[in-house]
Formats: C-alpha cells, structure tokens, sequence
C-alpha cells in the first residue's frame, strides 16, 4: 500500500526546482546503439531521500489513526521529481559509460506486461477511460491508434448510452495485443533521409515516419488523432494537406 497525501496547497507555496529532467525520447536516442541495457529497481526510490529535519512538520497529514509527518521524501511533493533526479545524476556521475538512468527508468518489465495481458473487459465509461490512458501511453506504438480506439472512444462522450458490443470488443482486443506485441520500430539515424507517410479519412489522421528505402524501409515512430467537428467538414484534399500538418 502507497499513501496518498493532498500536498496541493504545500505545493502552491513552494519555490520550484528547476533541475531539468530527461525526456524518455532523447535518453532512447542516445543509446540506440547500445547492444545490451540493464535496469536498476531502486526499490521505494522517493523515501531514500531524507527531509531536512525543519521541513518534516511540512508534510504532516492527519487521518483516523492520529497526525503524521514523513522523515522520507514522500510521493506529490512538487519538487520530489527533481530531487530525486539530481540524485540520480550524482549516482550515474560515479559510473562509466552509463546512460538512461531516469526518475522513472528505462525498463520492460515482465510483471507489467502479464498486468497488461490480464486487463478485463471494460463494464462501465470510467473503465473504458483508464484502459484508453493506458493505451494513449504506447500511442507511439500503435499504428492508426485513433481508427482503431474510436468504438471505446465515442462511448467517453457526453450523453453516450452504454453499449458493448462486438465492435467494441474487437477495438478492446486488438489495443491489447498492440501494448504486448513487440512493435517494430528503429532509432533514427540523422544522417539518413527521412520520409513522411500520411493519410486521411472522413473523421481520423494518420501518419508514419520512416527511413529507408524499398523492403529495408523501417518505422521510426506513428502519430494519429480524431479530427474535430469542424475538420471533418474540410474537403479531401484539405483533410490529406491537413494530416502532413
């Protein structure tokens, strides 16, 4: 079990750190040439830092048991992220050639794959809204990601009587396949030409960045979205200008 502490009104008053943190797509292009990678589990990783005795009051909550008050940096502290990455950094600074070390890590983890795998069929529009957050996280991965979650999509809308039916059992199926299967993409190369894919329906967008040419033609990354009431009133030719867009 994790607490929870409402730490927004803390948070309001409490100067930011700006220590920058990595972005995942940055630290995954810096070692597309790394051949093997492993990961480090810090186990409970935010309550290793200590809070600085004159802050402890700070972070005092109260529930039925009586008042506490964390000697341990807790989770939704505004400033926690960067404090826990500026630790990090001190700890990678002491190894050689090590990269992709984050606040979050760079992992595939197996007991996360087999959560995935066990996700049930959605009952109700809260969770078919956590299945679609799930997915919107691996959007990268799935290929024509908006075509595919629009039967789960258009059950999250105002006014949507609740229906499951065939069509939004076969979207469900396949968005989870899509976050199991490994997907076939590859790091860009910079020094490579690259080409741009794109397509238009009547109510989605598509596109694929790719590199290379013929059969070793290769996927770098997909992108897709609903177009909007007023996008799908374009004509087609301004739909497909809109998806290179």
């Amino acid at each position: 079990m994790r607490l929870c502490v409402d730490f927004r009104k803390l948070n309001a008053t409490t100067i930011a750190d700006t220590y920058p943190l990595p972005r995942m797509d940055d630290l995954l292009t810096e070692a597309k040439s790394t051949a093997y990678m492993s990961t480090l589990d810090l186990k409970s990783g935010y309550h290793q830092i200590k809070v600085h005795e004159a802050d402890q009051d700070k972070t005092a909550f109260i529930c039925q048991f009586g008042t506490y008050k964390y000697l341990r940096m807790p989770f939704g502290l505004r400033n926690a992220p960067a404090t826990f990455q500026r630790l990090m950094d001190k700890f990678r600074a002491g190894l050689k050639n090590v990269t992709g070390l984050t606040a979050n890590g760079i992992e595939v983890d197996q007991e996360k794959v087999s959560a995935i795998q066990k996700i049930p069929v959605p009952t109700n529009v809260k969770e078919v809204q956590s299945f679609l957050q799930t997915c919107s996280w691996f959007r990268r991965y799935v290929p024509n990601f908006a075509n595919i979650a629009r039967p789960l999509s258009n059950l999250t809308k105002k006014n949507v009587q609740w229906f499951w039916g065939p069509e939004q059992q076969e979207a469900f199926e396949i968005l989870r396949k899509s976050l199991i299967t490994p997907p076939v993409l590859k790091q860009p190369d910079g020094s490579k030409p690259f080409r741009i894919r794109t397509d238009a329906s009547s109510y989605a967008l598509g596109a694929v960045l790719t590199q290379g040419e013929g059969p070793k033609e290769h996927v770098i990354e997909y992108a897709s979205r609903l177009l909007i009431p007023a996008e799908r009133n374009y004509s087609t030719t301004e739909r497909e200008a809109l998806a290179v867009v």
